[in-house]
C-alpha cells in the first residue's frame, strides 16, 4: 500500500514537473517573439540586397532588387499553386523552389535555390558548379 502511494506521488511530481516546463517554454517564446520577429525582417532584408547588388557574370551589370523580387514572387506563386486545401490540415510545409533569376541587360538566367545552405548565392544555369 506504501508503494501505491509512492508511485502515485510520483506521477503527480511528474505532471506538476511537465506543466511547469511547458508554461516556461510558452512564456519563453512569448518574450523572445519581438527579439525574433525584427531579426527574421531584418535577415531577409539583408540577402535580398546581397542578391540585388550581385553582378551578371556575361555583361558585369548589376541583377537588381526588382529582378530578385519578381523571382521571389514567382517562386513562391508556384510554390502556392500546388498546395491543396487539405494540405495545412496535415501540416506539410510550403517550400518555394529555386528562383529564376534574369539579368536585365543580357539575359543571363540564374538559380538561386533558397534552401540551401549558407553561403547562398546566383547560379548561372547550365554551370556545373551546383
Amino acid at each position: 500500500m506504501h508503494r501505491k502511494r509512492l508511485r502515485r506521488l510520483n506521477r503527480l511530481f511528474r505532471s506538476i514537473a511537465l506543466s511547469a516546463t511547458i508554461m516556461v517554454m510558452v512564456v519563453a517564446m512569448v518574450a523572445l517573439l519581438p527579439v525574433l520577429l525584427p531579426y527574421l525582417a531584418l535577415s531577409e532584408w539583408w540577402e535580398m540586397r546581397s542578391l540585388a547588388r550581385t553582378r551578371c557574370s556575361r555583361c558585369g551589370n548589376r541583377i537588381g532588387a526588382a529582378e530578385i523580387r519578381r523571382a521571389r514572387e514567382a517562386a513562391f506563386a508556384r510554390a502556392w499553386a500546388h498546395v491543396t486545401p487539405g494540405a495545412f490540415r496535415r501540416r506539410r510545409r510550403i517550400v518555394a523552389g529555386p528562383w529564376e533569376v534574369r539579368c536585365s541587360t543580357c539575359g543571363q538566367a540564374y538559380s538561386y535555390d533558397s534552401q540551401a545552405p549558407r553561403p547562398r548565392r546566383l547560379v548561372p544555369v547550365g554551370s556545373a558548379a551546383r
